[in-house]
């Protein structure tokens, strides 16, 4: 993973190679939570804390650096999470894939610390499967294998629920995010977002598989009644022990000066889409809108741990 200010690309950005050998992505748990060397920001255990790059020093998120082979500019990003106020554990996990441009997130659910072990089967589960085949060349082949990957880490969990009283009723949200020369992939379940900001706008790419956005759907609630719905953040799908599972696809193409946000309910819930616009739109690099968000979510209460990751077309 590199930094603005070395040269662990192991070349000059003037001389930008056709082909490039991927780097093993990397992933927060909560199983890393001794490993890690992040601080937080109100100096809990991170569980999972923020993945460092290799040589920075304590605090900052982790991020990444790599040309976008057929886009103009570069691929940016940071990633972050955060334990909250709230909760003493974090049930959250993420996977960057920095050469690959790929980005995930998994916001696991279910008691007694079963929601860490979703969320970790979860990201290690499309981590495998992923990173075996390497980058596909069309977004289509893509798609196929991330679905698959997802259908996977069903079957695991789905496995691990039923043979364990302590894991029954475990699950994971899961949203992925790969870019693909000019064009994206979006896959999704559950309520973790994607969200992209183009010329000053926000757009919500992923939909809430939630029981408020299908009343949405139906007409029965508008946006102001969503956020007062008593049962708006109970789930119609979620990789889960006992349910099929039918993860939502979105294929989209990207832009230099595209902006995009991966982010759970701990977010999303508690940071509004003004707030999110107006710092996406910003001129700070990806780890200082990631920090921003994620301090923003805190101040209204961090009632729930909050992952995020931020990605640049520059």
């Amino acid at each position: 993973m590199a930094h603005e200010d070395d040269d662990t690309l192991g070349y000059d950005e003037d001389d930008e190679p056709t082909e490039v050998d991927l780097r093993p992505p990397l992933f927060a748990t909560a199983s890393l939570r001794r490993d890690a060397r992040g601080r937080t920001l109100d100096g809990r255990p991170p569980a999972p804390s923020v993945l460092m790059s290799q040589g920075s020093a304590g605090g900052t998120p982790a991020r990444w650096q790599r040309p976008v082979h057929t886009i103009e500019g570069r691929l940016t990003g940071a990633a972050f999470t955060h334990v909250g106020m709230v909760r003493s554990d974090n049930e959250d996990a993420y996977l960057v894939w920095p050469d690959a441009h790929l980005m995930v997130i998994a916001d696991g659910m279910g008691g007694h610390q079963a929601g860490d072990v979703a969320s970790r089967v979860a990201i290690e589960c499309l981590r495998d499967h992923l990173v075996r085949g390497g980058v596909p060349m069309a977004i289509e082949a893509a798609q196929e294998r991330v679905v698959d990957a997802v259908h996977a880490a069903h079957g695991q969990i789905t496995t691990l629920s039923g043979a364990s009283e302590s894991l029954k009723g475990m699950g994971t949200t899961l949203v992925v995010l790969w870019i693909i020369g000019d064009e994206a992939l979006a896959v999704h379940v559950g309520d973790s977002r994607l969200y992209r900001a183009r010329g000053g706008q926000l757009d919500q790419i992923t939909g809430d598989h939630s029981l408020a956005m299908e009343l949405k759907r139906r007409g029965i609630l508008d946006t102001q009644g969503m956020q007062a719905f008593r049962h708006k953040n109970v789930l119609r799908q979620e990789l889960e022990g006992n349910e099929s599972l039918k993860p939502d696809a979105a294929q989209f193409t990207v832009q230099r000066g595209d902006r995009f946000l991966l982010c759970t309910d701990g977010l999303s819930d508690l940071v509004d889409a003004d707030r999110m616009r107006a710092t996406l739109t910003g001129a700070q690099p990806p780890e200082e809108q990631a920090r921003e968000l994620t301090e923003a979510a805190l101040a209204e209460g961090g009632r729930d741990n909050i992952t995020v990751v931020v990605a640049h077309i520059d």
